[in-house]
C-alpha cells in the first residue's frame, strides 16, 4: 500500500532560498550563484530582469523540474527534495512561458482530476479572460482543443492558450502561484486586463510574477 501523502503546512509557510547556485547539465556556466531569498506567506513578489538572468530558472527550481547544484530550497525549514513530489505540486499552481494544452476539452483542460465546480470553473474562465471566447465555442466548455481527435477541435491562438494555462493554474487553487511572464502571448490590451485582475487572481496566495 502506498504512504499517505504528508500534510503540508502552508497556512504560515516560508520558503527559503539557502546560498542556491544552479549550472543547467552538461555546461560550465552559473545562471544563478548564492542566491538568498525568504518567501514569506501571503507575499506577491515581482522578479524583473533581463534575458537570461536566471528569472525562469528560479522558478523551475521551485517547482522542483531541476534541483539546485549548490544550496538548498526549505519549505517550513526542510528541503523541498525531501518531501514526496506529488504532495509538494499539489500545493503549486503555474503558468510557464512553454505552457501546453491537451487535446481535450476546454473543461478537461482546466480541470484535469479536479471534480467539476461550475461557479468556481466560471470564476476562474472570467479571472484568466477567457469568458467571451468561450461563449463563441460550437460547444462552449465542451469544445475540443485542437483537431487531433475531434475534426470540429479549435485551434486556440497563443495569447487565449496563455489564457486558458491561467485559468487551469486558477481552479487549481494553489497556495503558491508561480507566473512565468503570463502576458508574453498577449496584446496590450489583455495584458492590461490580465494586469487589472492580478490582485483577485492572486488573492490569499503567495504569488511570484516573473517579468522583463
Amino acid at each position: 500500500n502506498a504512504l499517505p501523502e504528508p500534510v503540508l503546512d502552508f497556512t504560515n509557510e516560508k520558503i527559503c532560498f539557502e546560498n542556491v547556485s544552479f549550472v543547467y547539465p552538461n555546461t560550465s556556466q552559473y545562471i544563478l550563484k548564492n542566491v538568498n531569498l525568504e518567501i514569506g506567506h501571503g507575499e506577491k513578489i515581482g522578479i524583473v530582469g533581463l534575458n537570461g538572468s536566471g528569472k525562469t530558472t528560479l522558478i523551475q527550481l521551485l517547482c522542483r523540474i531541476y534541483d539546485p547544484t549548490e544550496g538548498r530550497i526549505t519549505l517550513n525549514g526542510v528541503d523541498i527534495r525531501q518531501i514526496p513530489y506529488r504532495a509538494y505540486c499539489r500545493h503549486i499552481g503555474i503558468v510557464l512561458q512553454d505552457f501546453a494544452l491537451f487535446a481535450y476539452s476546454v473543461r478537461e483542460n482546466i480541470l484535469f482530476d479536479q471534480e467539476a465546480n461550475e461557479e468556481k470553473l466560471r470564476d476562474c474562465i472570467e479571472k484568466s479572460g477567457l469568458t467571451q471566447k468561450i461563449s463563441k465555442l460550437p460547444k462552449g466548455l465542451e469544445t475540443s482543443v485542437y483537431k487531433k481527435l475531434d475534426n470540429h477541435g479549435v485551434e486556440f491562438s497563443g495569447g487565449e492558450g496563455q489564457k486558458l494555462a491561467m485559468a487551469r493554474a486558477i481552479f487549481k487553487d494553489a497556495d503558491v502561484l508561480l507566473l512565468d511572464e503570463p502576458t508574453s502571448a498577449l496584446d496590450p490590451i489583455a495584458e492590461y486586463e490580465l494586469f487589472s485582475r492580478l490582485d483577485s487572481i492572486s488573492e490569499g496566495r503567495t504569488t511570484l510574477f516573473i517579468s522583463h
